[in-house]
């Protein structure tokens, strides 16, 4: 799981939260949109909310009090350990070879952007698909078929 999350630059973990509220909206009677609870979690302070609703929602699926989950959550948050300085000297190192020995495909713009447009719709487009085919504003909407 860690390292969909670094590939994708944190966005597997947006689609993570949003099946596990997914699953919560289906094991509990509570009358909520999956995708509003996700897309609530990136929004500053509102976010805090938005824990609190999933915790206390997630409370009949666990078996386990929803306030302990929030101040569970809220504890190993502010506690975290960040990750170590790493020192720079300011120095740059010389070239192993010049820009006359390198590739002229690795000059062309196209091709990097094309490159990059394709990892995009990679990473985004099948999450994306997938909350949009389970009923963007409507929760408990039938998906949408093709």
């Amino acid at each position: 799981m860690v390292i969909f999350f670094i590939i994708t630059l944190g966005f597997y973990g947006l689609w993570w939260m949003h099946q596990v509220n997914k699953q919560v909206a289906a094991g509990t009677d509570e009358n909520f949109s999956p995708l509003m609870r996700t897309i609530g979690l990136l929004i500053p302070i509102i976010n805090l909310y938005f824990l609190w609703k999933f915790s206390m929602s997630s409370e009949a699926v666990v078996d386990q009090s929803g306030v302990v989950l929030f101040l569970l959550v809220m504890l190993l948050t502010w506690t975290g350990r960040q990750a170590p300085s790493i020192g720079v000297d300011r120095t740059i190192p010389p070239a192993l070879s010049g820009p006359e020995n390198s590739p002229r495909i690795l000059d062309n713009y196209r091709l990097w952007f094309g490159i990059a447009v394709v990892l995009v719709v990679i990473a985004y487009g099948i999450p994306l698909g997938d909350m949009v085919a389970d009923g963007l504003l409507n929760p408990g909407s039938p998906p949408i078929s093709p």
